[in-house]
């Protein structure tokens, strides 16, 4: 038997799911399996054993005590194994438990066999790519965040185009402006791919996201943004101003738009992964806020860009607390990829496109002082984002001033100002 892939251990008290998950993860999938019927020996199996996934029912014999046991698990061992859980039915409250537990995946029986296997294979990517800053303790504040700030002005006019009765879901407008605010974004996709809607990482685009929820699930989404407690601003702090940021974010959401049209590359998803790019930033702004001051100051004070300083300073970045967030929140694959790997290009191949285009579309936005990211510094090219691309810098610096005029357009036709923040 090919191991190579790893070593699996499936919690299922039902006998023909359990041989149906063994007979697919090892013929399939050349994992080595074992199978524990309870929640009691599988804790005894992962105390004595090693094992890089755990594939576990939600109720193996009683209500939540997968769940339960896989919260016990990641307590009782330093390097736990990552897990998924399968619930038999999608329900907010198994979902939410699940990601409090420290579950890094959900999905619904009946699941589909093909994602099931892509999901275990990232997530092992995931999880042996991983920052070493990531501990316990962080990972724990990560398990709690639901949902992102936003900037008061950018969702400001998203409630006014969702509250006006005329307004199409296929305007114009709702698209330019649903797609342009990081915090909104995130939860339409996250909503779309949760296993609420059974998706499940289907749904890789804004448009596909409006299709499957419709306009009355969306509208209320924003609306009740503006109304939970958790929907504050994020935070003004010294050198990371809000709307520059945000500017940033448009930039080189709009220049890798334009860059994948050039490229016969999926636009829309270009254009995702370059307004999510960063959402890191907003995590370490919001939820390690005293660190993030400080890797704002030595970025400043010794020319260090922001990465540098952040692994000086936090000891992660934020790319990998970004990264990591996207991967729990089950926003679709490519995404997650370029959030965590934009700077490193340390994706699986099947993202390196994207990621190094994002990559690329970064760069000319700094250059260009498109915004602000939290430091001054111009980063370089990678050339292996140029080789993943087939681009020449040539060629590139031939198309830039009409990628920022793309990006200056799209600022200016929303219209918010740092007075507005």
């Amino acid at each position: 038997m090919n191991t190579s892939q790893g070593r699996v251990l499936v919690v299922e008290s039902d006998a023909i799911r359990g041989d149906t998950l063994r007979e697919l993860l090892e013929t399939t999938g050349a994992y080595d399996v074992s199978l524990a019927t309870s929640p009691q020996e599988a804790l005894g199996m992962v105390v004595r054993e090693q094992f890089q996934l755990i594939l576990t029912n939600t109720t193996v014999e009683v209500v939540s005590d997968g769940i339960h046991m896989s919260r016990a698990i990641i307590k009782l061992k330093e390097n736990a194994p990552a897990i998924i859980a399968l619930a038999n039915q999608a329900d907010s409250a198994t979902i939410n438990l699940c990601a409090r537990s420290g579950v890094e995946e959900v999905l619904v029986y009946p699941y589909d066999p093909t994602i099931l296997l892509e999901r275990i294979a990232r997530v092992l990517y995931n999880t042996a790519n991983s920052d070493p800053g990531l501990d316990l303790e962080v990972k724990k504040t990560l398990n709690e965040i639901v949902d992102l700030p936003t900037i008061s002005a950018v969702h400001a006019k998203l409630e006014n185009l969702v509250q006006d009765e005329t307004t199409d879901v296929g305007s114009t407008d709702l698209g330019l402006a649903l797609s342009l605010d990081q915090a909104t974004t995130s939860k339409v996709l996250r909503l779309a791919n949760s296993a609420l809607f059974g998706a499940s990482g289907k749904i890789t685009s804004l448009s596909e996201a409006i299709d499957l929820l419709g306009f009355k699930v969306i509208r209320n989404a924003i609306l009740t943004m503006s109304r939970l407690d958790t929907r504050e601003d994020i935070p003004e702090l010294d050198d990371f101003p809000r709307i520059d940021f945000w500017k940033h974010s448009v930039a080189v959401g709009m220049i890798s738009k334009e860059l994948a049209v050039r490229l016969d590359i999926d636009p829309e998803m270009a254009q995702l992964g370059g307004i999510l790019h960063d959402i890191g930033k907003i995590v370490l702004a919001t939820h390690f806020t005293k660190v993030f001051q400080s890797a704002l100051k030595t970025a400043k004070t010794k020319s260090y860009p922001i990465l540098r300083a952040e692994k000086e300073e936090i000891r992660f970045t934020h790319a990998s607390v970004g990264g990591y967030l996207a991967s729990r929140w089950g926003l679709p694959a490519p995404i997650t990829g370029i959030i965590g790997g934009h700077h490193s290009l340390d994706v699986p191949h099947a993202d390196l496109p994207l990621t190094s285009l994002v990559h690329v579309s970064n760069c000319i936005a700094r250059g260009l002082q498109m915004g602000r990211a939290g430091d001054d510094t111009e980063p370089s090219i990678s050339p292996d984002a140029l080789d993943a691309l087939d681009l020449t810098k040539e060629k590139l610096d031939d198309w830039t001033p009409d990628l920022a005029v793309a990006a200056e357009e799209v600022i200016h036709k929303l219209g918010i100002s740092a007075d507005e923040s």
